[in-house]
């Protein structure tokens, strides 16, 4: 079931997201990023057997439905709730406006692999301006798009 995450679940969203990006720290740590103003963004879970095992986020800035804190807890991985959640933002908020799916992942993750397979495509690569290595090396921020534009 997906729903919107209510201020109770804050905690648990939380913990997702952070147990879901916690094996990727070693490729890169965010620092300072901008973040959507809560009150522009909608949170969605998805839960399964009673527990949240995915969320994203997104916001719309026209043409693009912006996609954002897309996570699974780990345990849950590989199991098609990622794509569940990109479809139903997909089909019930970017189609029916005529809006792109829009994200930006780190090149050095692999992500950019998996959200193809999802049918997003690049639309630009940079140096990422709000991320870097635990060594402090640059790494590369990938925006992808999914739907009219493409």
């Amino acid at each position: 079931m997906i729903d919107v995450a209510s201020p109770s679940h804050s905690p648990i969203v939380d913990d997702l997201i952070a147990k879901a990006f916690a094996s990727l720290r070693h490729i890169y740590i965010p620092s300072g990023a901008p973040t959507p103003n809560a009150a522009d963004s909608i949170c969605l879970i998805l839960i399964d057997r009673s527990w949240i095992v995915a969320t994203l986020s997104y916001y719309i800035a026209p043409p693009d439905v912006r996609l954002y804190r897309v996570a699974v807890d780990p345990a849950h991985q590989r199991q098609g709730f990622a794509s569940r959640l990109i479809d139903h933002v997909d089909e019930t908020v970017a189609k029916p406006k005529g809006y792109t799916l829009a994200l930006y992942t780190i090149q050095e993750t692999g992500n950019v692999d998996i959200f193809r397979k999802l049918g997003f495509r690049v639309r630009s690569r940079c140096i990422a301006p709000y991320a870097q290595s635990p060594t402090g090396q640059s790494v590369h921020e990938v925006e992808m798009t999914r739907g009219p534009s493409n």
